[in-house]
């Protein structure tokens, strides 16, 4: 703290977990009441900048580090949809305005930062399975975050990469966008969109097994983000393209077979 100069810095700070290291920098204007009204030019009062960066933290214990005030939406999403991979590197810029008679009340007017993960896996809908063996990265601010899915696989599928959006964290309720991006088998891909909370292909009396071929699907799930959340709650769509399509059992009486 420099007093005549009025600033707080703070540079090069760090914590190490023995494995995870949190690093720290802080730049804060906090000229005396005196210098705010008597310095030529007058000295800003009471604006910060804080920059936070986590390495190599286990996916299981980001919430215990995290600052829980910073997108609390997201911050709970994280913690109960990716597991057992790594944050390699996290990073958070903060904003606002401190007064040093009262720390306590410390404000965060702008914030914004970046995400890197990899070997995850990421759960998205109760009932659903879960993608493994995840790298994804992720930026947000106060109000949104986009995480890039840029590889994995469910079972025997691929993931094609997609980008999931939450909004909405200046509000009571968040909402999610995800666009799962899925290649591979017909029959695997099916068995995926005819789980019980979806049922597209029992739905018109065919089972995954009736289809074969390769197909490139998305499934796109939009919802709010709440803890009891009811299938009606949930919109759905979903679309695909199939090549080597082939079917004894779509038209009854008709083979099909190399379609498109």
């Amino acid at each position: 703290y420099d007093r005549a100069k009025g600033k707080i810095e703070i540079t090069d700070a760090y914590v190490d977990f023995g494995g995870t290291r949190l690093e720290a920098d802080m730049d804060a204007n906090v000229a005396t009441k005196f210098q705010q009204y008597w310095f030529k030019p007058r000295k800003e009062s009471n604006h910060y900048t804080l920059s936070l960066r986590l390495l190599d933290l286990p996916m299981d214990n980001f919430a215990e580090v995290w600052p829980k005030t910073v997108t609390p939406g997201g911050l709970r999403w994280i913690s109960k949809n990716m597991k057992k991979g790594s944050f390699d590197k996290a990073t958070v810029t903060l904003k606002g305005k401190i007064d040093i008679n009262k720390l306590s009340d410390i404000t965060i007017d702008t914030g914004s930062g970046e995400i890197e993960v990899s070997k995850g896996r990421v759960t998205y809908m109760d009932g659903m399975p879960g993608i493994d063996d995840v790298d994804a990265s992720a930026v947000f601010d106060l109000q949104t975050m986009d995480v890039s899915i840029l590889k994995g696989h469910m079972g025997k599928i691929d993931i094609v990469p997609f980008t999931l959006r939450m909004t909405g964290f200046d509000k009571e309720v968040q909402d999610i966008t995800i666009p799962v991006g899925m290649k591979g088998s017909v029959t695997e891909v099916l068995k995926v969109l005819d789980l019980p909370r979806l049922g597209y292909t029992s739905a018109i009396g065919l089972t995954p097994k009736d289809i074969t071929g390769e197909v490139e699907a998305t499934l796109t799930l939009a919802m709010p983000m709440l803890d009891a959340l009811l299938l009606e709650d949930v919109d759905v769509k979903a679309n695909a393209t199939i090549k080597e399509f082939s079917s004894e059992s779509l038209v009854p009486n008709i083979a099909m077979s190399k379609g498109k």
